[in-house]
């Protein structure tokens, strides 16, 4: 997650995408939900929409009770 925000910051939208890809968020750690926020986000930067709009439906599925799930529907 520190990778994905320091490559943010440094506006490299398709590292930070690919550093958020993956499982191990979910499986790992209880910020899978701001994961995916962030992966929609940046998809959302680099115009992949079709992506971007995965990952929201994909938030909104696994994490119903997440304070992302509104902002992702």
């Amino acid at each position: 997650m520190v990778h994905a925000r320091i490559r943010l910051k440094a506006t490299d939208f398709a590292g930070a995408a690919a550093l958020l890809d993956g499982k191990a968020f979910h499986d790992y750690t209880v910020i899978g939900d701001y994961a995916l926020w962030m992966r929609g986000n940046t998809l959302e930067f680099l115009n992949r929409n079709a992506e971007a709009r995965a990952a929201y439906e994909q938030l909104a599925a696994q994490y119903p009770n997440s304070l992302r799930a509104r902002d992702a529907i």
